[in-house]
């Protein structure tokens, strides 16, 4: 697909532009380049994750583009009729996090206690509404889908304290 092999193009080159920002980024006052600062610093914590998510979007794109996703046929029983893409889940289950910290910790300053329980609660709903698709059984794919969006809800609400 052109789509999914353009967007990895365009992640990529994101990438490569974070890279470029942080290997060029002025460090203290005299301004000397700091080639990857000191990789744990608060400043150069949110230029690595985006990277990080970035190239993961980026791999799944492309892995996409390639045919080579992991796509499954719904089981029977199941009332899904449609294609479940579960290269998309895994995606967000690894970009999630990462956004959590960018906003939790290097942008709000929270502790990493409060952005640990919602990373946890986060990959917990993905792996419920993802779940919830790949059951067979109606009443089982139900019971999935409202843990999701009941632990979905814990996470927001965790997040509106932030």
């Amino acid at each position: 697909d052109k789509l999914h092999l353009a967007l990895s193009v365009g992640m990529g080159v994101l990438v490569c532009a974070e890279l470029f920002d942080l290997a060029c980024a002025p460090e203290g006052a005299a301004g000397a380049p700091a080639t990857l600062i000191a990789l744990r610093s608060r400043t150069a914590m949110p230029s690595i994750l985006i990277m990080i998510s970035l190239s993961i979007a980026a791999l799944t794109n492309l892995l996409n583009a390639l045919g080579n996703a992991w796509v499954h046929a719904p089981l029977s029983g199941s009332l899904i009729d449609r294609p479940i893409q579960s290269m998309r889940y895994v995606g967000w289950m690894t970009s999630m996090p990462a956004a959590f910290v960018i906003v939790g910790h290097s942008m709000l300053g929270r502790a990493w206690s409060d952005i640990r329980t919602c990373v946890i609660f986060g990959d917990v709903c993905i792996g419920l509404a993802w779940a919830g698709l790949l059951i067979g059984n109606a009443i089982l794919q139900i019971l999935s889908t409202v843990a999701a969006v009941v632990v979905y809800l814990l996470t927001a609400r965790l997040m509106s304290e932030w």
